[in-house]
């Protein structure tokens, strides 16, 4: 992942450095209640920028920990199981 650059907020954005299918990826977050958004939904044009934005506002450090553990299994299971 790499952040997408932001000043304020209370979620941050990471871009995929690979071509990984964000919407898989982030239904099978939000099924354990990770509450991520895949970026490609706000595309309307163009080749759709492949990423997450993710809510830190409601998270402690030792929770976003966990939650950071969890979405990288979750990648690479979603991704290992061909769901590009």
């Amino acid at each position: 992942l790499e952040p997408i650059e932001a000043d304020v907020g209370i979620q941050i954005a990471f871009r995929f450095k690979q071509s990984l299918d964000d919407v898989a990826i982030a239904r099978r977050a939000n099924e354990l209640h990770l509450n991520v958004v895949p970026l490609s939904r706000y595309c309307n044009f163009g080749e759709p920028i492949r990423g997450l934005a993710l809510g830190f506002a409601a998270l402690d450090e030792t929770s976003m920990r966990t939650h950071l553990v969890t979405l990288s299994k979750v990648i690479l299971e979603t991704e290992g199981a061909g769901g590009r």
